[in-house]
């Protein structure tokens, strides 16, 4: 399966098309330190395919592990195919890929925190990508031993 899994990653999401520099992130006028504004500059006006998630993550300017949050919709939908490929090799992706299986289960209900974050970016996957995202989340989750979702 680990095989063909890129591939269908890759085939899933290759009508999705750039939503545009404005559609990437949340950004914060007037405030440089604001983390989405740094994000913008990592994203802005970079394909999913030459997302380069090892050099700015390792550039220490983004956090692993809330960054995914900040992006719109449109952006996080976008980019999610580098984020599975990447996240496929857990050890290569730290903090990435444990936030990304988080952004991808399901909330408890309409209550928690992440509700509506989670109905917002999630629904904009056709079936096809939905597929590909399903097969990902299978085989990274149980690679990541201090998920809390994971029953030893």
């Amino acid at each position: 399966m680990m095989k063909a899994l890129p591939q269908e990653i890759e085939h899933a999401f290759k009508e999705r098309t750039y939503p545009g520099d404005n559609e990437i992130v949340q950004e914060a006028t007037g405030d440089p330190g604001y983390e989405g504004n740094r994000l913008a500059i990592h994203f802005k006006g970079v394909n999913w395919q030459d997302l380069d998630l090892k050099t700015i993550i390792s550039s220490g300017t983004l956090d692993p592990a809330t960054f995914i949050y900040l992006l719109t919709p449109a952006g996080f939908a976008y980019y999610m195919p580098a984020f599975l490929l990447w996240s496929l090799d857990v050890d290569s992706a730290p903090g990435l890929a444990e936030t990304l299986m988080f952004s991808l289960t399901p909330s408890v209900g309409k209550d928690s925190e992440d509700w509506e974050w989670k109905q917002e970016h999630m629904t904009i996957f056709n079936q096809q990508e939905r597929d590909a995202i399903k097969h990902a989340y299978d085989y990274i989750l149980p690679q990541l031993e201090e998920f809390p979702l994971v029953k030893n």
